[in-house]
């Protein structure tokens, strides 16, 4: 049996007990980078996923009571409301790691390619407006996929910042908190509030973060918002195309 981890930008969850023909199944959907999959009749979301961890269930003790009684043993930590998630640190107290075995290099690793798609920046070039200048926004964003491949991920993170900071006008607003709360469907502000709120709040740590006795370094998956900066950016592209 194993347990699994999963971290998507919206929910954390465990998957406890897992078969080997369950497995099979979650490893085929996260290298086909599907949205979900189901397992005994139930939908598990991976769209958008950040971390897949796979464990082995190495105690006598059942990986279903084991979960029951997270709270109790102190390994759980607390998502929202009531659900709790058992973090990979606490996994591997009742089994081995063994993610790196079962999902290969080439897959973990694709995300070290464009943050931000060649294709749309390359549009960006063909645009000559009066009201906008858009040198800036190109060297913006090609310095942004330069940072991301050479894994510079607290540059990524403070670039990504100037790229919103950069771009209210073309929405016919001054600031990207306006365009986050007053632009667009609902989807589109949800999407525009994470880079607004999460990862302004990021880049905000690296750039006024005072020095500590112990800091840490930001992983792939924490600046991660290539996704969203896409659905930015169709927008972006859509406006200009109707002018």
């Amino acid at each position: 049996m194993y347990n699994i981890y999963i971290k998507t930008f919206t929910s954390t969850y465990n998957i406890m007990g897992v078969s080997d023909e369950q497995l099979s199944i979650i490893v085929d959907a996260y290298n086909m980078k599907a949205n979900e999959f189901i397992l005994s009749g139930q939908t598990y979301n991976i769209n958008r996923i950040n971390i897949l961890k796979i464990f082995t269930h190495e105690i006598e003790e059942s990986p279903k009571s084991v979960y029951s009684n997270a709270i109790e043993y102190k390994i759980a930590e607390k998502v929202f409301g009531p659900y709790y998630h058992i973090p990979p640190k606490n996994l591997a107290k009742i089994g081995s790691d063994i993610t790196d075995k079962i999902l290969k290099d080439g897959i973990v690793q694709s995300s070290h390619s464009n943050f931000l798609d060649i294709e749309k920046i390359q549009r960006l070039k063909g645009f000559e407006l009066k009201e906008f200048d858009f040198k800036r926004l190109i060297q913006l964003c090609s310095e942004l996929n330069d940072n991301f491949k050479n894994k510079n991920y607290l540059t990524v993170a403070i670039l990504g910042r100037c790229i919103i900071n950069h771009i209210p006008p073309i929405f016919g607003f001054n600031t990207f908190n306006e365009v986050s709360n007053n632009y667009g469907s609902q989807s589109f502000k949800k999407t525009m509030n994470h880079l607004n709120i999460t990862m302004r709040s990021i880049a905000d740590s690296f750039l006024h973060d005072t020095i500590r006795n112990i800091e840490s370094i930001p992983s792939v998956e924490q600046i991660n918002f290539s996704q969203d900066f896409d659905v930015l950016f169709s927008e972006i592209l859509r406006i200009l195309d109707s002018k």
